[in-house]
C-alpha cells in the first residue's frame, strides 16, 4: 500500500488497484495469485480503517468490493483435484 500518511490517498489508490484487478482477474492464468493480492490488500485496508476511524465507512465500501471480487475469481477458478 502506499506509504503516505493521507488516508484520502490511499483510499483512491486503493479504488484504482480494485479496478486494475478486476481488469486483470480477467486475463489472469493464476487465479489463486490473484485472489492472495486481493485478499493482502484488504488486510491493509483494514488497518487503515483502525488507524482512521472517520474514513471507515468509504474503506468499508473498499473492503467489501475486495471480497466480491476476490470471491468472483475463485469461482471462475477452474476446480483442481
Amino acid at each position: 500500500m502506499v506509504a503516505e500518511d493521507d488516508p484520502d490517498k490511499r483510499i483512491l489508490v486503493s479504488c484504482s488497484r480494485l479496478r486494475a484487478w478486476n481488469w486483470m482477474s480477467t486475463i489472469s492464468t493464476r487465479p489463486e495469485e490473484v485472489v492472495v493480492l486481493l485478499n493482502s490488500e484488504a488486510r491493509e485496508l483494514g488497518s487503515l480503517a483502525f488507524q482512521y476511524p472517520s474514513k471507515a465507512p468509504a474503506i468499508i465500501r473498499l473492503l467489501d468490493a475486495y471480497k466480491h471480487l476476490a470471491g468472483r475469481v475463485e469461482e471462475a477458478a477452474p476446480r483442481t483435484l
